[in-house]
């Protein structure tokens, strides 16, 4: 399997009119492509990572603190921890988008919300939810975020409280206990 290509993403959009609201807001998108699926028929679980990896990257690109600005400033984004949820399957062809929330800001660190959803009908169908971390990479430490990305970043956390609570955000990994027979 190889990792999506940047050819296949579209540029950061601000607002998009029939983007759903919990989605936050619409970074990128994406056709599924034959590399992307399994033997299983849909699209494979390391091409979802990748797949929001990239649009994240992006993202970051354009708000000053991506893989482009590297070299000039020194910083980056490292992820913490991360938790995916798939709610339903992509196939073959079928086009995405990805958007996302920050949930929760400080100087050096965010929790940010990833949401993929499938175009046609608008369904949320993979969320990817992370710790991201401010890091100087002379240092490899923890370092606050530059200011203009700080209040890029601001701005979208801004919107959250114009926003529904995301239904699949600070979920853990367990089973639910076995009912009686």
């Amino acid at each position: 399997m190889h990792s999506p290509s940047d050819s296949f993403m579209t540029t950061y959009t601000e607002q998009d009119s029939s983007w759903p609201a919990e989605a936050g807001v619409r970074i990128a998108s994406a056709r599924v492509a034959r590399r992307w699926t399994d033997h299983n028929g849909h699209m494979n679980l390391a091409a979802y990572l990748m797949l929001f990896d990239r649009s994240f990257a992006r993202f970051c690109d354009r708000v000053g603190i991506g893989p482009k600005q590297l070299e000039q400033s020194g910083r980056t984004i490292f992820v913490a921890e991360t938790h995916l949820v798939y709610r339903y399957e992509l196939a073959l062809g079928e086009q995405v988008g990805v958007g996302l929330r920050v949930l929760a800001l400080g100087s050096r660190k965010m929790h940010s919300y990833l949401s993929m959803v499938r175009l046609v009908d608008q369904q949320i169908v993979c969320i990817n939810e992370k710790m991201d971390l401010c890091v100087d990479l002379a240092s490899r430490r923890a370092c606050v975020f530059p200011d203009a990305v700080a209040a890029h970043l601001q701005a979208l956390h801004a919107r959250e409280s114009t926003l529904p609570a995301p239904a699949w955000a600070s979920r853990r990994v367990e089973m639910s206990p076995q009912r009686p027979a």
